[in-house]
């Protein structure tokens, strides 16, 4: 390794990667075609298809930018996920007799158990049943109360999916939930964004991004660690080019390169890509969960050039010796093993670290699996650390995962928090359950994974889930069915079928007909990877689907059936009155008390968390190094 780095950033290259008009056929999403054909299926509601893409809040994307309109670089913003789920909410009801048959729609795959409509109206389908019968909402919210009254709080288990869902909904469930003792409460938000989130807090002090999207433009090096960005996050896609157009070196640190930035096109951004854009200056394939190794060797390489900024570590970290020492007692040999990489690739993205004063990485899922997910994030950060990029506009720390924003989890659906992140037990947590006017659990409950192991052992009596998608939480069928048919009651609240639903019962599955989330009054606010919270309204001349009702009041409804004292608790008039509390309960979300028209939003703890080199969330405000342990390749 050189022992001395010198130079200025190493500039991008925005080159064309294709002379085929927006890069058809060379691999990119195919954004004209979806966006045709989305059209195309919601014909029968065009208008109110047309006026939920101007006045909606993006539910495709992490990115959630208001109507058309990018509110955070400007120009217009429609991503391909936001177009393929556009018929969710244009599509009619499906009829009693279409789900009469269980046999049949377990023959359907998730897209076509979802072309058969919207759910008009709770269904339960019982033991020995051949399929789900219609039923009166009294009839279903007694069915629940009976089960709610027979069994103790730490037996149920309540659950909050992925996209869609509202912040007031996660909310009022999570409220529900604790007002009737029951802990045993997680979201898929928590568990996509939990290994980054903790890897971040135990450097930081705070598990959110420290940066926006706006920093991404203008950086001097943009590290992508484990995207998907032509899947799960298409209109990501544009900040990069945007990026790129001001020279930002682009790095793709993947073990398969990401075709979606090799060349990307974008319906939306012909000044910027007319052609196929190569969107990517490098890329350094690295093996499964051998970023850890990676990022210790580049921090080795960084200390044995002299490349830390000395005067602002001492001033805002602590444990930086430790640190050090334990990378540099890594044998080089561990690392290229771990990594997957060469001494050379090392040393040449250690060059472009050094060489770049403001830097942003961002990662997905690819980074966090395994199992030092958590390890891997946290050594990123502290990698940011000793280069000085965090707490300042153009540098950063960007988590961007696949299932929606971080706001249900932020609300409170999750087993160890009360809504604003509050750890149950702390002060705030005191201040909440006064503010509830009850008593709430004391202690953490269990994680989704450990609640449908409860119920697998017969540990669990009733699981409520606002949305369906619990293949997420236990990707393994088997496992899954297992669980699900020894449960005695399952509650699904949600807007259309889902192959949970359809797994045997113990005793029955009720299905309760919800409102999507541009058709509840009063509309509701949803929380963006950058911590933007956004309000998106009530959509004129949206259908009415069967008794449906809004998402943000079925729980109450639940609740108040098994136990009428609680209705004044959870009852809410809109979920503007949700909002309310909201803002009076949760510090982290004050103002969103005030969010009621479209186009308005808030973003906690502003563009730039940690400015100044202070860690709030830490002893003196100090960010933290700490040894790595065990050393990346060890045995």
């Amino acid at each position: 390794m050189q022992e001395e780095i010198s130079g200025p950033p190493v500039r991008g290259d925005a080159g064309i990667a294709s002379l085929a008009p927006f890069g058809i056929g060379a691999g990119a999403p195919h954004h004209i075609r979806d966006a045709i054909a989305s059209l195309a299926e919601s014909s029968d509601q065009l208008g109110y298809a047309v006026r939920i893409l101007r006045q909606g809040v993006c539910d495709g994307c992490s990115l959630g930018a208001n109507g058309l309109t990018d509110d955070t670089t400007g120009g217009t913003h429609l991503c391909s996920r936001r177009l393929r789920q556009l018929r969710r909410h244009t599509i009619g009801a499906f009829t009693p007799s279409d789900v009469a048959n269980v046999a049949r729609l377990r023959a359907l795959d998730p897209q076509q158990l979802r072309g058969l409509g919207r759910i008009p109206y709770p269904f339960v389908y019982r033991a020995g049943d051949r399929g789900f019968w219609r039923i009166t909402w009294s009839e279903a919210l007694d069915l629940v109360a009976k089960a709610l009254r027979a069994t103790r709080p730490e037996r149920t288990a309540w659950y909050v999916g992925g996209g869609g869902v509202t912040n007031e909904t996660a909310y009022v469930l999570a409220k529900t939930a604790r007002l009737l003792g029951s802990a045993n409460l997680d979201s898929r938000a928590r568990i996509a964004g939990e290994a980054s989130a903790r890897g971040l807090t135990q450097v930081l002090g705070q598990g959110a991004p420290t940066c926006s999207f706006q920093d991404w433009i203008g950086a001097d090096l943009l590290l992508l660690w484990g995207t998907d960005f032509a899947t799960d996050h298409p209109e990501a896609a544009k900040y990069v080019a945007r990026a790129k157009e001001r020279g930002t070196r682009v790095v793709a640190i993947n073990p398969v390169l990401d075709r979606g930035l090799e060349v990307a096109w974008f319906l939306t951004e012909p000044r910027s890509a007319l052609f196929g854009t190569r969107l990517i200056d490098d890329y350094v394939p690295v093996s499964p969960g051998g970023d850890l190794a990676l990022i210790a060797g580049v921090a080795k390489a960084l200390l044995a050039a002299g490349a830390v900024e000395r005067d602002a570590i001492d001033a805002s970290t602590t444990g930086f010796d430790a640190f050090a020492a334990s990378v540099q007692a890594c044998a080089d040999r561990d690392l290229i093993a771990a990594s997957g990489t060469t001494m050379g690739q090392i040393e040449w993205l250690a060059q472009l670290v050094a060489r770049s004063r403001n830097i942003v990485s961002v990662w997905s899922g690819g980074l966090v699996h395994g199992p030092r997910g958590a390890d891997a994030v946290a050594a990123l950060a502290r990698l940011h650390l000793m280069r000085g990029a965090v707490g300042r506009p153009n540098t950063g720390l960007m988590p961007l995962h696949r299932h929606g924003g971080p706001g249900p989890w932020e609300c409170g659906a999750a087993p160890d928090v009360y809504p604003g992140l509050v750890p149950v037990g702390e002060d705030g947590a005191k201040r909440i359950e006064r503010h509830w006017g009850h008593d709430v659990p004391a202690a953490p409950g269990l994680s989704a994974r450990d609640a449908l192991k409860a119920a697998a052992a017969g540990d669990l009596d009733l699981l409520y889930a606002v949305g369906s998608d619990l293949d997420g939480v236990e990707p393994d069928a088997e496992a899954l069915s297992a669980a699900l048919r020894t449960l005695p009651l399952r509650v699904h609240q949600d807007t259309t079928l889902h192959p949970a639903m359809l797994h045997e019962p113990g005793e029955a599955v009720l299905v309760l007909p919800a409102q999507g989330r541009y058709e509840q009054r009063g509309g509701g606010t949803v929380t963006s990877a950058e911590r933007r919270i956004r309000y998106t309204p009530e959509i004129e001349g949206h259908p009415t689907i069967g008794e449906a009702r809004p998402d943000f009041e079925i729980p109450a409804l639940v609740a108040s059936a098994a136990h009428p004292a609680l209705e004044p608790s959870l009852l809410f008039a809109s979920s503007q009155a949700v909002r309310a509390e909201m803002g009076d309960v949760m510090a982290l979300y004050a103002g969103v008390e005030n969010l009621r028209k479209q186009g308005d939003w808030i973003q906690w703890g502003g563009p730039v968390l940690c400015s100044g080199g202070k860690f709030p969330g830490m002893p003196e405000q100090k960010a933290r190094f700490a040894a790595i342990d065990p050393p990346p390749g060890s045995r």
